[in-house]
C-alpha cells in the first residue's frame, strides 16, 4: 500500500512539471517494459526503442493519467500499442527492391523475382485509379486508413473496400 502512495507522489510531482521525478518511475519499470515489449517483438533492438518510446509517450501525456489509478496497467498498455504499431507497419512494408549483389540468391532466382515485380508493376497499373490510388497509399506509401480516408476524400470503410477489391482484382491477374 506505501508503496502504491509513493508512486502516487511521484506522479503528482511529474504532473507538476518535475522532470527527475519521473525518472523513479523509468527506474522502477523500464526492465520489466523491455522485457514485455521484447516478448511481443522479438527483436531486442526493436524491443529498446518501444520502451523508450513508451516512457516518452507516458511522460507526453502524464498529465492525462487519473491519479488513484496504479501506474503499471498504463505503462504497459502504452508499450503494447506501440508494439503493435511497430508491427503493423513492418508488415505492411512490401519490399520491392531486391540486390543484385545478394550472392546467396542464384541466377535464375534473381530473374524469377524480377519477372514476379514487374508482373505486379503491371497489374497495379491496370488498376481502376480508385483502387490503385488506395493500394498504393495504404502499402507503398505506408498511410493509415484514416490518411487514406482525408487524402481521398472517401469514408474510412470505403478506403478499405477499395483495397480489399484491388487486392482481390491483383490477386485474379496474378495468379
Amino acid at each position: 500500500m506505501k508503496n502504491n502512495l509513493d508512486e502516487q507522489r511521484i506522479i503528482k510531482r511529474v504532473q507538476a512539471g518535475e522532470l527527475s521525478a519521473f525518472e523513479n518511475l523509468v527506474k522502477k519499470y523500464q526492465k520489466a517494459i523491455l522485457y514485455h515489449s521484447l516478448r511481443i517483438l522479438k527483436d531486442i533492438d526493436k524491443a529498446k526503442d518501444a520502451t523508450q518510446e513508451a516512457f516518452i509517450r507516458a511522460y507526453k501525456n502524464i498529465r492525462k493519467f487519473k491519479i488513484g489509478k496504479p501506474f503499471s496497467p498504463w505503462i504497459y498498455k502504452i508499450a503494447t500499442n506501440i508494439c503493435y504499431d511497430m508491427i503493423k507497419k513492418s508488415s505492411k512494408i512490401v519490399r520491392m527492391e531486391y540486390d543484385l549483389a545478394d550472392s546467396r540468391e542464384s541466377f535464375l532466382d534473381r530473374l524469377i523475382h524480377k519477372e514476379q515485380i514487374s508482373k505486379l508493376l503491371f497489374a497495379l497499373k491496370g488498376l481502376p485509379n480508385k483502387y490503385k490510388e488506395a493500394i498504393d497509399g495504404y502499402y507503398f506509401k505506408n498511410l493509415t486508413y484514416k490518411d487514406l480516408a482525408v487524402e481521398m476524400q472517401l469514408p474510412i470503410n470505403t478506403v478499405k473496400t477499395h483495397i480489399r477489391r484491388g487486392k482481390m482484382l491483383l490477386r485474379r491477374e496474378l495468379v
